[in-house]
């Protein structure tokens, strides 16, 4: 009797060690329980605990499926309780586990992107993209550090692809509408923000630099609207971080505008040089894609600098990389810079290389344009500038170029009045659709003094 008692006793205790078991899925679950109650030390030892778990397992990490999962929340406590490198690694191997998984990618970009990685970052984040065709964050994280680091036309590019993958996409439409603002062109920068207030009322970016935008301007009306924007904006998002400068303009404050102005932290010096030292041992470990992230990036230090150091950089890199389009639009650009017939020319037919290999790379489009023009080969011009409109229907920019060629280059009136009328209809708040009535009637005036009529392609 006393022997069955024992186990009678003992059959509880047994059930109730195997319940409270640290399993690494239960230690995942208690530590993101942590981490949604801002308890992240708590929540990084539980996660470490799982991962330590996880790795004595049959298969290691590798098996769990969570890992990806529990990488991704331990690089992200480590990084709020300021542990930099061990955010690093743990974003590293969420990405590893997952190389498919667009959030793991995305936030290793991010990080690089935060931690000065620029190169690396803009690759991984282009390869976030390319995983989740129809999410925008990436593009719109591209153009938000290309804006605020000068590189406005790289920052176009994104915002246009991010709204041609998503159209309503408020977001892009802000980010056209800073480029506008910085570029001096309010109309545009107003259309922009007018567009991305269509999608989302709400839009605390819309809604503020819309605002700024209105009451510097000396139309009174337009003044007052800006008042009701950055009242709206106060409203709205009382405890957003430019309430209290929303509040200062309201009171008739004249203050600097700091948003567009770059929060990253500085880059380590670097030289064209030594990042073009690191493409030889990247290649003979096998690591061509850091080997070529580091070509890039010397290619784009040299750009500007010592013309000789430049030349013989890009005949390196092609050579080392001789079909690739990324290489191929750098040598373009450096090709086109140095401006004599002989250099355009090579220009040209790098960019038409990148153009084969790269049928839709916007980038490779809109240089080839410009090399083809400056050329007189309007053909090849008019070729990639109807392409880039196609593939960007909401870049003024392109569409206006197109019309001009056929006008003032090409000398065809009706196409470039077909154009011209597209543009005025498409892009009514740009600046230059006032021009478009005047250009048309010049046009018509010159065509009734043309001998018969004029040759089309």
């Amino acid at each position: 009797m006393r022997s069955a008692l024992s186990i009678f006793l003992l059959l509880p205790a047994l059930a109730l060690a195997a319940c409270s078991r640290t399993t690494p899925s239960r230690l995942l679950a208690r530590a993101e329980s942590a981490a949604s109650r801002g308890e992240l030390a708590l929540a990084r030892d539980l996660l470490r605990e799982a991962l330590d778990g996880a790795s004595l397992a049959e298969g290691g990490t590798a098996a769990w499926k969570d890992a990806p999962r529990a990488y991704g929340t331990l690089a992200l406590a480590s990084r709020a309780l300021g542990a930099t490198d061990d955010a690093r690694e743990a974003f590293e191997q969420a990405a590893a586990l997952a190389p498919d998984d667009f959030t793991a990618t995305f936030n290793l970009g991010a990080f690089l992107l935060e931690t000065g990685d620029v190169q690396r970052a803009l690759r991984t984040l282009r390869r976030a993209a390319d995983l989740a065709p129809a999410d925008p964050r990436a593009l719109l994280l591209l153009g938000d550090w290309a804006t605020r680091n000068g590189r406005w036309d790289l920052a176009r590019r994104m915002y246009f692809e991010a709204q041609k993958r998503s159209e309503r996409c408020a977001a892009a439409f802000v980010g056209l509408g800073r480029l506008s603002q910085l570029a001096d062109k309010p109309a545009d920068a107003e259309n922009y923000y007018m567009k991305a207030l269509e999608i989302d009322p709400s839009s605390p970016s819309a809604l503020y630099n819309l605002g700024v935008l209105f009451t510097a301007s000396p139309d009174a009306d337009k003044a007052a609207q800006g008042k009701t924007c950055l009242t709206r904006y106060r409203t709205l998002h009382a405890e957003a971080p430019r309430a209290a400068a929303a509040a200062r303009r309201l009171e008739g404050e004249s203050i600097p505008q700091t948003s567009f102005a770059s929060n990253a932290p500085p880059a380590k010096p670097r030289t064209a040089a030594r990042e073009w030292a690191a493409v030889a041992p990247a290649m003979e470990r096998g690591d061509r894609e850091a080997a070529l992230a580091s070509a890039l990036s010397a290619l784009s230090l040299a750009r500007g600098g010592d013309n000789a150091q430049s030349e013989e950089l890009v005949r390196r890199a092609l050579a080392t990389f001789p079909d690739t389009p990324a290489v191929l639009l750098e040598a373009g650009l450096y090709f086109a810079s140095r401006g004599d017939d002989a250099s355009l020319a090579q220009a040209r037919d790098a960019l038409l290389r990148a153009q084969t290999l790269s049928p839709n790379d916007s980038m490779v489009l809109f240089e080839l344009s410009q090399v083809a023009t400056a050329l007189g080969e309007y053909d090849v011009a008019v070729l990639t500038l109807k392409r880039l409109s196609q593939l960007e229907p909401g870049n003024p920019d392109a569409l206006w170029a197109l019309a001009e060629t056929y006008a003032d280059k090409l000398g065809m009136t009706a196409r470039a009045v077909a154009v011209f009328t597209d543009f005025a209809n498409r892009f009514a708040t740009d600046a230059r659709a006032a021009s478009v009535p005047g250009r048309i009637l010049a046009l018509n005036e010159d065509a009734a003094n043309m001998p018969e009529e004029e040759s089309e392609e």
